[in-house]
């Protein structure tokens, strides 16, 4: 390292010659030696150097330091600058902020000498060189450097703080080069930072010294002081909005034994002090399930939107493994306060969050949840907890009851129609599956029922949801086409995918053997009923004329038909015998869940009694 002074401290010293004629592709011959001296003052140091080889651009120049020693630095030529960075020590820890010690000004010398052009060193006494009294002027040779302005700034990306100077004629007649002095670098601070600020956000006003590097203290004002309070933080500051008002914000800047001082102009306006939630609106729900808990029938009504609302909570069902949107009615104020952006967020099964402006009186919002539902069938208490950036909402949370559906329910039978008496057993019943595969679902609660009760029958089938029980505590039941009917309206009411279709199977007389399906049971073994006169006149007897065919099941009862759930999904048909624990692939099978087909009449006290022989045993 280089000591100009003792009381100098590190920096770096970029050194420029500007040539006079701008030979860009030519080579131009800089070898020989070059001078950096004090002219000003005494005591001065004087540096010497000379370039002493070159490669292509680069080229290598020695210098000699006071103590005798030498160091070899790199200079780069574009064709018109020489720059070399050359080692010093400024003052004070600071950059250019008083006269460098060496004195108030410095001669910047240089001397072109030719060299051998092998780019060996030269071994020519420099002239002025520390030490010596030599005070010939050098032959006059072209020299690269000329009358002009040099600026000694930061190198790019580098750490260390370098000094700036001017390089103004006169110029010193011993070495017919130009005097360069040092200037002092002035201090000045610049201010970033919004030009308005609406309450209850905040602000960030930032400040930079220059030059760039600089570091200082800083002290931060405001007026009228009772418009904002602010935190500052060295160069930055954060201010907060009291009240509506034209705000001058000062910061002062003191460094390198300089002050600075600017100012920012912050318009504060009043925005939105509070948000009240008047009512939510569930934009993606099916807008189907009737409040309706009376009975099993369909009454009551959708309810009206918005769903949510201080005085009431309305049910509603949506589909699994969608985004749940909504809409919000909201009240805010105060009056006439300024619009304010804020992120409106939702905490709760699935989360909401956008970024929205909010504008004095009612307004309504449209979010879309961040996640989907989880894909699982549930009655779900749908409650989320909102919130608006720092202000307060009322009231902090909304809740309905949601049930989540496979898929949008539809319905067909005797008693079509989606109630919340309806859907919680539906819920209930599929969700107790714990599957989600459609032919997974339709087995499990077709099979709560062991047995068809030919004793029970209902009209509309969802009276079987009411689970009565035998002393012995086992389900009471219904007949076959009541549980069929039953497991069809469970599962359409929760969407399950699939073609669930109610269809008896039967057989004909002529044919008993075969099996025959038919939808909502339109046709079966009396409808039309198969008499033995009609069905076989050339075996007509007048004491078979009563005599007509059913089908008779493993406990002697008499059926016109065996109901079954016929139901496909995933290319896969399945017939579900209602009350029979067992699934069947084709309606062949169907059939032989009876013993026999027989002939049966009255026997005169109004029951029906079996004939033999038996017109088919299936089993």
């Amino acid at each position: 390292m280089i000591r100009l002074h003792v009381a100098a401290l590190r920096a770096a010293l970029l050194v420029v010659f500007v040539s006079t004629s701008a030979l860009a592709q030519e080579r131009l011959d800089l070898s020989g030696p070059w001078r950096l001296k004090p002219s000003g003052g005494e005591g001065g140091v004087g540096l010497a150097g000379r370039v002493v080889g070159a490669e292509h651009d680069t080229y290598s120049m020695v210098v000699t330091l006071p103590d005798g020693g030498t160091r070899t630095l790199e200079a780069k030529f574009d064709g018109s600058t020489l720059t070399t960075r050359l080692p010093v020590r400024p003052m004070n820890d600071q950059v250019g902020t008083e006269t460098p010690p060496v004195g108030p000004s410095v001669g910047l010398a240089a001397v072109v000498e030719d060299t051998d052009g092998t780019g060996a060193p030269s071994v020519e006494s420099v002239p002025g060189n520390p030490g010596t009294d030599e005070t010939r002027r050098p032959t006059p040779r072209p020299s690269p450097v000329r009358d002009g302005v040099y600026r000694l700034s930061r190198a790019a990306g580098g750490r260390t703080p370098a000094y700036r100077f001017d390089a103004v004629t006169p110029v010193d007649p011993r070495y017919a080069t130009p005097v360069a002095r040092f200037g002092r670098v002035v201090l000045d601070v610049q201010l970033g930072g919004p030009a308005s600020l609406t309450t209850p956000a905040t602000a960030t006003i930032l400040a930079k010294l220059v030059p760039a590097g600089t570091t200082g203290t800083f002290t931060w004002t405001a007026e009228p002081a009772d418009a904002v309070s602010f935190a500052p933080s060295g160069a930055s500051v954060v201010v907060t909005g009291l009240r509506a008002a034209d705000v001058t914000l000062t910061c002062k800047a003191e460094a390198m034994g300089q002050t600075a001082e600017k100012t920012h102009a912050l318009k504060v306006e009043v925005g939105v002090q509070t948000v009240e939630v008047v009512g939510v609106t569930y934009v993606s729900d099916h807008g189907l399930l009737r409040e309706y808990d009376a009975d099993w029938g369909v009454g009551g009504a959708v309810p009206s939107e918005p769903e949510w609302t201080a005085e009431k909570q309305g049910a509603l069902s949506h589909t699994m493994g969608q985004k749940v949107k909504v809409r919000l009615q909201l009240r805010c104020g105060p009056e006439g306060a300024a619009a304010t952006r804020v992120t409106l967020a939702g905490d709760g099964p699935v989360d909401f969050s956008q970024e929205v402006e909010l504008t004095a009186g009612e307004m309504s919002l449209d979010l879309e949840s961040s996640a989907v539902l989880e894909s699982k069938v549930q009655k779900l208490e749908f409650g989320v907890t909102w919130s608006a950036g720092a202000l307060t909402v009322q009231p902090a949370s909304t809740t309905n009851t949601m049930y989540v559906t496979v898929d949008t329910p539809h319905a067909q039978g005797n008693s079509p129609g989606f109630t919340t008496k309806r859907m919680a057993k539906a819920v209930e019943l599929v969700a107790g599956t714990n599957s989600l595969e459609p032919h997974s679902i339709v087995r499990p609660i077709i099979s709560r029922y062991n047995n068809y009760n030919l004793r029970v029958a209902y009209h509309n089938a969802w009276e079987l949801a009411e689970d009565a029980k035998e002393a012995d505590g086992e389900l009471v039941g219904a007949d076959c086409q009541t549980i069929v009917r039953f497991t069809r309206d469970v599962i359409q009411q929760v969407g399950v995918q699939g073609t669930a279709d109610f269809v008896v199977v039967y057989a004909s007389c002529k044919d008993p053997a075969t099996g025959l399906e038919s939808l909502n049971a339109r046709n079966h073994m009396t409808s039309p009923r198969q008499y033995h006169n009609s069905e076989f006149p050339e075996a007509a007897d007048p004491a078979r004329a009563g005599w007509f065919a059913a089908l008779v099941d493993g406990s002697g009862g008499l059926n016109n038909y065996e109901a079954c759930l016929r139901f496909e999904h995933g290319g896969r048909k399945s017939y579900y015998p209602g009350g029979v624990r067992a699934v069947f692939s084709e309606v062949q099978q169907v059939i032989g869940v009876f013993t026999t087909m027989s002939w049966v009449a009255s026997d005169g006290s109004g029951e029906l009694k079996v004939h033999e022989p038996h017109i088919h045993r299936y089993r």
